[in-house]
């Protein structure tokens, strides 16, 4: 994206195409800005990830959250479970690969 505006600058040499200049930066800036969009849901994503996975969704866990303080229970550490972060087939963990 940083030769887009290398190129648009380029363009300034050619008074003829004065009128398109403009549309021209704002299409470069509406795609820059896309991108850090785009940017910034994948950290949001792999943020939600690292939230559920501490999460325990076991039954017996949720009622008694639910009957008490209504924190969501934290998971305990299983063998299967690995290090946080790390993929498990079957996981949410592919989200961590947008960013």
């Amino acid at each position: 994206m940083e030769a887009s505006w290398g190129l648009a600058e380029a363009l300034l040499a050619y008074p003829q195409l004065a009128d398109l200049l403009g549309e021209r930066h704002r299409i470069i800036g509406n795609n820059w800005q896309n991108a850090a969009t785009a940017q910034l849901i994948a950290r949001y994503l792999r943020r939600a990830v690292a939230v559920m996975e501490r999460v325990d969704f076991a039954p017996a866990a949720l009622r008694k959250d639910l009957a008490g303080a209504r924190s969501a229970p934290v998971r305990k550490k299983r063998k299967q479970d690995g290090a946080p972060g790390q993929q498990r087939t079957g996981s949410p963990g592919h989200v961590a690969a947008l960013g």
